[in-house]
């Protein structure tokens, strides 16, 4: 059995039903990703039922799947599907949404329902989708009161259009493109809540993703940007849950982790399966040492997204740490089937195979992060510290001797940098980048001293041990 079949089937025992929600059939953006969205918004409340994410759900748009396949791949024991359709010639350009809820061990249909279509009653009709389904499955209502079950994000159709091509430019990872158009949306509807949050979460991506949104934007000022659009999203309406989870991860970047971690859980208060949610969590309470904790909350972004090669790949890292190397390496080779080219996986299995002391497999992994992230330099400082140890010196002078150079110019990869530094003896040196990376809030400085990243050779340093003494938790 596969560690992602073992992962769903838990989970459904521990917490009930799975359910998946397909994009419409020729829903364009009216019932593709927005409805998607919608509608698990609305269910994600009901109590014993997980909504699988729109990542993995959106796999489905461009191709033609049998019911069985999209359960399997998707661990659903329920899913919604529909379409938009054109009403008979003698009613003009009126459409029709039908949608359907089959059950997946079966091919049972549950429910279905159909409703004649205008813009302006497409939040009216998501609603609806998600109280019949609730009923079907046995639930009272999807949503805590009326207000929240029919509460419209925005008046303006054409806003609401910017909006989801804004979510499936974020989804296709494409920050760039998403802000763009979630401004857009904004300029139609300065009160669109859920637009100022897309705007704070197009910040986020473009950082972990090393993009930069506007030239010259340093950490400081993504934390800004971040917090600027979350809060504008929250002062319209605190029922938000994408605005906390965009919080969380400022405060994240703050290395402050009691308000992240707060933010988090009340976002997954109000959006049990927003899968980035709990990633976050899981990276919170990493950072924090709660490696066990952590690998619960990543576990479950994981099983909310099975098919999305990031979560999948960072799922294993708490576990990694908690000395489940077989566990996090079967992970990241599965992000690696759903994308050959996801560089940090490669990374991450160089790491396992390092800490594994399979230093030939690890320069191996390190070179194909390299070269798949266009020689990415967080990525690089770790293949030049596998040649250092493997006796690779030239080569790995001449990354330090490069690194340093981009590090200077403001480059993010001083912890790192520093690592390799002490790999190759130059101690001193070494740690004054560690403490620069300290200084600068480098996530992975957090790891300083654990298996992620050892510092085997300064551990007899005094310096060292002061430093990370006195880092955060």
């Amino acid at each position: 059995m596969s560690v992602l079949a073992r992962i769903r089937g838990s989970l459904r025992r521990r917490r009930g039903s799975r359910l998946a929600i397909l994009p419409f059939a020729d829903g364009s953006w009216l019932f593709g990703a927005g409805a998607i969205e919608g509608i698990a918004t609305l269910l994600g409340s009901v109590d014993g039922l997980t909504i699988v994410g729109p990542v993995s759900s959106l796999a489905f748009s461009h191709r033609t799947t049998d019911l069985g396949s999209a359960a399997n791949e998707l661990g659903a024991d329920f899913l919604v599907r529909g379409q938009l359709e054109d009403e008979d010639e003698d009613e003009g350009e009126q459409k029709r949404v039908v949608a359907q809820l089959v059950r997946t061990s079966d091919g049972a249909e549950l429910w279905s329902g159909a409703w004649r279509f205008e813009t302006e009653t497409l939040f009216d009709i998501q609603s609806q989708i998600a109280g019949e389904i609730a009923r079907a499955l046995g639930s009272p209502t999807p949503a805590p009161t009326p207000d929240l079950t029919y509460r419209a994000p925005t008046s303006d159709s054409v806003a609401w259009q910017y909006y989801v091509d804004g979510r499936i430019a974020l989804l296709a990872g494409d920050p760039t493109r998403a802000l763009g158009r979630f401004e857009a949306a904004i300029e139609r509807d300065s009160i669109f809540a859920d637009a100022w949050a897309g705007m704070a979460e197009c910040w986020r991506d473009a950082r972990e993703a090393h993009v930069s949104l506007r030239t010259g934007t340093d950490l400081d000022a993504t934390v800004r940007a971040v917090r600027e659009g979350a809060d504008r999203a929250l002062d319209l309406d605190d029922t938000v849950a994408r605005a906390h989870t965009a919080l969380g991860y400022a405060d994240l970047l703050d290395w402050a982790f009691d308000s992240a971690e707060a933010h988090l859980r009340l976002s997954l208060e109000m959006a049990p399966c927003m899968a980035t949610a709990h990633q976050w969590l899981a990276r919170t309470l990493l950072y924090r040492g709660a490696y066990e904790d952590a690998c619960g909350s990543a576990d479950r972004a994981m099983a909310l997204e099975p098919l999305d090669p990031t979560l999948v790949n960072e799922s294993g890292w708490p576990h990694a740490l908690a000395g489940r190397i077989d566990e996090a390496v079967a992970r990241s080779r599965r992000a690696i089937q759903l994308d050959p080219e996801h560089a940090l996986s490669y990374l991450h299995l160089g790491r396992y195979a390092e800490q594994s002391d399979r230093r030939g497999e690890s320069l191996t992994y390190y070179r194909a992060a390299v070269e798949v992230s266009g020689r990415e330099p967080f990525l690089t400082a770790f293949l030049g510290t596998a040649l250092a140890r493997a006796g690779e010196r030239s080569e790995a002078e001449e990354i330090a001797h490069d690194l340093i150079r981009k590090a200077r110019r403001g480059t993010p990869v001083a912890t790192s940098l520093g690592a390799l530094l002490t790999t190759l003896a130059r101690h001193d040196e070494g740690l004054a980048w560690i403490e620069a990376g300290v200084e600068a809030r480098e996530p992975i400085a957090l790891l300083a001293g654990t298996s992620w990243l050892p510092l085997s050779e300064l551990r007899s340093s005094s310096r060292l041990a002061d430093l990370l003494e006195n880092r955060p938790r």
